[in-house]
């Protein structure tokens, strides 16, 4: 069966129907507008591994095209959140019909250490890469960060202006082009003024030694948040977690928000919030597993597709300063029923179709990529 693109536009405006109509009912203001997982992480070295797709074509038209070879470097660390599979790539790849009957995709694992990044990219250059693909936020900016004289294509959840990859979705630098899911467009902070009606306050925990933390809640903070104030709450690397937890129920913060950079840290932040009955809010499905009652996580499937859409059209010939930013609003939502009845909130109604309930796992689904 042929993959068809608009096939899944189409089921997932659908399926998304309800729930955004009902949004911009309630939220009519709102900052809203607009796959697989990567295999887990393991000890030991960086590894590269060699997969070969072909596209068709005659044996002749084979023997003379040249095999484009893809560079996907992997950072593979659940603690920085999901990376698309091989299948939605090779997809997005397909939709794009280059005349290339071969191309080679070469996986390059940093195994959860981002240090590794920039050597991975010197092998990846060394071995004979023509273009390089990023699947994460900061394995893009540690690639960027090399400026490589080969093509980049990314998948982000941050702005990749804000991120200073560009002036605007089409004037950008040379040897970029990419996907992003941005953080405000997750209606995180409408659902959550809409599960919490009588809050005044919420906090957005941050890192502002982190570029990526910083730039997530700047987003969040250019949302309509109507009647409730937006607390922004720094954090360091000596941070006391229950302190902090405390101090923000004495100022009357019922709901805390994460940004990008927790890392390992998520699940004592998360542990602290719901021993003083502050909700918390996050960003990956392991937040929620750990106590979050609601993540918005970027979708896998349309985010890989679109990659590969991407990666296509440069090796068909495209340069990659031609090939504008794509913006999405494509999430995957994932609550957690049971630590949000332990302290006494609902979730807005509206949003529980189409979700995964890691409390309750026999009952959860998910039936699209548009949320």
């Amino acid at each position: 069966m042929k993959f068809r693109p608009e096939r899944i536009e189409r089921n997932g405006i659908f399926r998304a129907f309800g729930t955004l109509a009902l949004t911009a009912l309630i939220f009519t203001s709102g900052c809203g507008g607009g796959g697989g997982a990567g295999a887990p992480a393991s000890s030991g070295a960086p590894v590269a591994s060699q997969k070969t797709a072909s596209s068709g074509g005659s044996k002749s038209d084979r023997e003379q095209a040249r095999k484009a070879t893809v560079a996907l470097i992997r950072l593979n660390d659940p603690d920085s959140g999901k990376e698309p599979g091989l299948q939605s790539i090779e997809d997005g790849i397909k939709q794009a019909k280059f005349p290339y009957n071969e191309h080679q995709i070469v996986e390059y694992d940093a195994k959860g250490d981002l240090a590794a990044v920039p050597g991975l990219v010197d092998k990846a250059l060394a071995d004979g890469a023509d273009v390089l693909v990023t699947l994460l936020d900061s394995t893009t900016m540690a690639v960027m960060a090399k400026n490589p004289p080969k093509p980049v294509v990314f998948a982000m959840a941050n702005d990749p202006v804000g991120l200073g990859l560009g002036k605007s979705l089409t004037d950008h630098a040379s040897n970029v082009t990419g996907a992003f899911l941005p953080h405000r467009l997750t209606l995180t902070v409408e659902i959550a003024r809409g599960s919490l009606k009588d809050a005044k306050k919420f906090g957005i925990l941050f890192d502002p030694d982190n570029k990526l933390s910083v730039i997530h809640k700047d987003n969040l903070l250019k949302c309509n948040w109507a009647q409730v104030e937006a607390v922004p709450v720094p954090y360091g690397k000596d941070t006391d977690w229950a302190k902090l937890a405390d101090d923000l129920k004495a100022k009357g913060i019922a709901a805390l928000i994460l940004t990008n950079g927790l890392g390992n840290q998520s699940a004592k932040v998360i542990a602290e919030a719901t021993r003083v009955k502050i909700s918390v809010w996050g960003t990956l499905e392991k937040q929620a597993e750990e106590g979050a009652i609601f993540t918005r996580e970027p979708a896998m499937r349309w985010t890989g597709f679109e990659v590969g859409r991407r990666i296509g059209r440069i090796v068909n010939g495209d340069e990659a300063s031609k090939i504008p930013f794509v913006e999405g609003d494509h999430y995957t939502t994932v609550v957690n029923t049971k630590a949000a009845k332990d302290i006494g909130v609902t979730i807005l109604p509206s949003i529980m179709r189409d979700i995964k309930d890691v409390s309750k796992p026999n009952e959860s689904a998910i039936g699209g990529v548009r949320q």
